[in-house]
């Protein structure tokens, strides 16, 4: 290889690793200049607790990188400690970030972070098989944990999440099958795809009345014990779930509302029910629906096994696809006049259903309306025959259609 092709490759690989380091993940973009003498600050310890500002000492053989004026904790480097302290200041500058992948998949038991760490990066903790704590100081400047920070430490089984965090990214939390408790902050208001994926041991999750929208698979399998909410009943039916997986009550969570346990819903100030939001709740017994609801989205009491009786209010003009189905206790229906259409799956699975009227309103029917139904339901309809804009299949094991009928 000539001299001019060396030197190039080395200016290539130099310009990589310069570019590497500094995008290092929101911990922000080139090395600054150290910040003036005058501004450090430099801990003095006495049993390792600073004597002016009260933080503890960092665990020695970490290594920091200076970046943005302020430094990172970079790597595990040498430290050999399994109870980890970030430093909240390292050579008198604040330590305002975790670097990606800094701890990835060491042996490390519990981490400390101090509260001038504003930015956790990605897979930063991910592969930590043996920690069990994350200890967040009170009054933090965290604002984001990144994607798979915390991926797969299954033995990890407590961490507080503070109030000012605004962004955890997707599958921030999966694999974490021994986290017992999490306490969603008012200041996060979204979740991301899959961030509490098989987190099988949670016993308690706490949601604020700020929360508004919970992304793709977010506690598939997550088996949730209890789900206590601090809004009310209304703003809980306008959270946006994106899947019945994002709801907790898909996997078992009781939802509780100023500490008791809801069965029984009655809804006031409401114009709409949002997808999925009953979704799996086999607690709920009954549901009144205000006249000031004119939609319902899809799922939205999907496999509620408990539910009975239904009264859907006049307002509505469309029953959702798949709006009851597996609601397998659901015994009496009213759908109202003004309906005009009745989405694919809507009851399908409602074995206890024995009769149900649809009135002549209803000029679109989609497939597989009553699959799997009670085979002694009997369908009764205003319409004098099959109207042709009637999916071909929305009667699929051809149950018993009355034609004509009034209610």
């Amino acid at each position: 290889m000539n001299k001019r092709l060396k030197f190039l490759l080395l200016f290539a690989l130099s310009m990589i690793f310069f570019v590497s380091i500094t995008a290092v993940f929101g911990c922000g973009g080139k090395d600054d200049e150290p910040n003036n003498e005058n501004t450090k600050h430099f801990c003095t310890f006495e049993n390792d607790i600073c004597t002016s500002c009260g933080n503890k000492k960092g665990s020695d053989g970490i290594e920091y990188a200076l970046i943005d004026g302020t430094y990172t904790a970079s790597y595990i480097g040498s430290c050999t400690d399994k109870n980890i302290i970030i430093a909240s200041y390292y050579q008198g500058i604040p330590v305002t970030c975790i670097d990606a992948i800094s701890f990835n998949g060491t042996d490390i038991v519990s981490i400390e972070i101090p509260k001038s760490i504003t930015y956790i990066g990605e897979s930063a903790f991910n592969g930590c098989s043996m920690l069990k704590t994350v200890t967040i100081a009170e009054n933090s400047a965290l604002k984001t944990i990144e994607t798979k920070a915390f991926f797969y430490c299954t033995q990890l089984e407590s961490i507080n999440l503070p109030n000012g965090l605004e962004f955890v990214g997707l599958s921030a939390f999966d694999g974490c099958s021994s986290l017992k408790a999490i306490e969603i902050p008012k200041t996060l208001t979204s979740l991301e795809y899959g961030t509490f994926i098989y987190c099988s041991s949670l016993e308690t999750i706490t949601i604020h009345e700020t929360f508004k929208k919970s992304g793709e698979m977010a506690f598939w399998s997550a088996n949730i014990g209890k789900i206590d909410y601090k809004g009310t009943i209304d703003q809980w039916v306008n959270i946006e779930f994106a899947n019945t997986h994002a709801n907790p009550m898909r996997w078992g969570g009781d939802l509780y509302i100023d500490g008791e346990k809801v069965t029984k819903v009655k809804l006031e100030n409401v114009t709409k029910i949002n997808a999925n939001v009953f979704s799996g709740y086999n607690l709920l017994e009954e549901i009144e629906i205000p006249k000031s609801v004119t939609s319902i989205g899809t799922l939205a009491f999907h496999m509620c096994s408990s539910l009975k009786t239904v009264v859907l209010p006049d307002s509505l003009t469309e029953i959702a696809p798949q709006l009851f189905e597996a609601c397998r206790g659901l015994e009496y229906v009213i759908i109202p006049e003004n309906v005009k259409t009745i989405g694919s799956g809507a009851f399908n699975g409602c074995s206890s259903l024995t009769s149900i009227y649809i009135p002549n309103s209803v000029s679109h029917i989609g497939a597989n309306v009553f699959l799997d139904c009670n085979s002694y339901l009997v369908i009764k309809c205003g319409a004098r025959e099959e109207p042709l804009s009637w999916d071909i299949n929305w009667n699929p094991d051809g149950l018993d259609v009355l034609w004509g009928q009034e209610e």
